[in-house]
């Protein structure tokens, strides 16, 4: 199968091309159902002939291949079964519009996933590639990305392959029997369909840590709200307790017509009033304080941590990344204004008020050489230290080493890669384009970087040093 990777009317390309006799001998009525159909489960497709050579484009545009998205991640028993439900969906589609399966192109690094986790997939009209190869390929990916501490997940991507070794290949038999398995129950998931039909939903591949992070996120923005609606309740509580406090104090002076302000002492009713009103008055200043504080507090935050997300969160993603967990500490520490490589101190003593300076041991890895991006986020100066790789940048906390909170970058943007220690930079379908020195990356492409070059991604430009 040949294809390239092309940027066209602010899209995303993948083309695979086709010869006169590919198109004679089998893809003739595929590409014509495939020009005048929009299927749901394929990448949206365009089709064009000239010069007697055929192209099938389809548009990738901020969607990334399985490959990437679980580079550095695991695939639970969920995301198993929602991809193989993913693929029998397809296969079903195909069906009914009288196409061979085995033009499916089930290569993981051909399977793109996108917004809200769904799946799509290419379509070889020209049949170029060896279907049970493909299918190997995939089995061998699950394998692999299985969540080894997972048993489940485990014993879901072995219990498939299983399924598939004995049905020789008939990867949709396979895929049918194992879902229909009582004993893999499946939760239900929805999602709209690529036409934007929101009636209309089925089950959709989930990303690792999805649900957990979309629950993370719920939870973070209560949290405002409900310190709002306590802050106003205690405010309604002790207005009202006020109010009542004046009001019998009022009635007490009226009912028992007081003359002398040193008669109050006589009556209760006045100096229960005038309690409550004065316990009012303190909770109400006490609330507004406690208000003020938290204000306070929550600047403090902001002003640290400007241009970048909230330090916590950071920390909790620097753990679930593995290999790029150290990448993301560094950058955290960078924009903290740390130190990259703190040295380990043998000695310090303070004798009279003098302190001696003795020589300090450095760690190891100070001696490496640094692959930094200097740039401006949202007005203050950064360094994005490239110390492990692979490493992306993007807007997704969940698959980004360095995330930046800009709209204009895409959730995955852009990708760094090092070979024979020079480091590379790969647009990954972003939607706004990576520029190296003023020059657009074709996606995909790995393009290679040297000091002093200027990196664009989106609004934002950095220099390589």
């Amino acid at each position: 199968m040949r294809t390239e990777f092309r940027r066209e009317d602010h899209k995303n390309l993948l083309v695979i091309r086709m010869d006169p006799l590919q198109v004679k001998d089998a893809g003739e009525f595929a590409c014509t159902m495939l020009k005048e159909n929009r299927m749901k489960y394929l990448l949206p497709t365009e089709i064009r002939s000239f010069n007697g050579e055929t192209e099938i484009g389809f548009d990738i545009t901020s969607r990334q291949p399985l490959d990437i998205l679980y580079e550095k991640q695991t695939m639970d028993k969920e995301d198993i079964r929602a991809l193989l439900a993913g693929i029998l969906k397809v296969s079903e589609e195909l069906e009914r519009f009288l196409l061979d399966e085995e033009g499916l192109v089930l290569e993981p690094s051909y399977i793109y996933g996108g917004r809200k986790g769904e799946v799509r997939f290419l379509y070889d009209a020209g049949f170029s590639l060896d279907y049970k190869e493909e299918v190997d390929r995939l089995l061998e990916f699950l394998l692999e990305h299985a969540d080894k501490e997972d048993k489940d997940a485990v014993m879901a991507s072995f219990g498939f392959y299983q399924k598939a070794r004995e049905y020789e290949g008939d990867m949709i038999r396979a895929i049918r029997e194992f879902l229909e398995d009582p004993a893999q129950p499946s939760r239900s998931v929805e999602v709209a369909g690529p036409m934007g039909d929101e009636n209309e939903k089925d089950e959709f591949f989930v990303f690792p840590e999805e649900e957990e992070a979309e629950d993370m996120s719920t939870e973070a923005e209560k949290l405002p709200r409900r310190r709002k609606e306590g802050f106003m309740a205690s405010m309604v509580f002790f207005g009202i307790l006020g109010v009542g406090g004046l009001g019998l104090f009022g009635y007490t002076w009226m009912a028992f017509s007081i003359q002398r302000p040193q008669e109050l002492l006589n009556y209760s009713g006045c100096m229960a009033g005038i309690a409550l009103a004065a316990f009012s008055l303190i909770g109400i200043i006490v609330c507004i304080l406690k208000k003020k504080a938290e204000k306070s507090r929550g600047k403090q935050r902001t002003d640290s941590g400007a241009g970048r997300s909230d330090e916590a969160d950071l920390l909790s993603e620097v753990q679930d990344f593995g290999e790029g967990s150290e990448a993301r500490e560094v950058s955290m520490k960078r924009e903290a204004g740390e130190d990259m490589h703190e040295p380990r101190e043998r000695g310090w003593s303070e004798d009279d008020g003098k302190a001696e300076e003795r020589t300090v041991l450095l760690e190891e890895n100070s001696y490496k050489e640094q692959r930094i991006l200097k740039g401006r986020i949202r007005g203050r100066q950064r360094e994005i230290d490239l110390s492990a790789f692979p490493f992306v940048i993007g807007k997704n906390k969940d698959q980004a080493d360095y995330v930046i909170e800009d709209n204009s970058i895409s959730r995955i943007h852009a990708r760094f890669t090092e070979r024979d220690g020079i480091v590379f930079i790969t647009d990954l379908n972003s939607l706004n384009g990576t520029f190296l020195n003023g020059i657009r990356l074709v996606p995909q492409e790995m393009s290679m970087l040297e000091s002093g070059d200027e990196v664009t991604m989106g609004r934002l430009s950095f220099t390589y040093t």
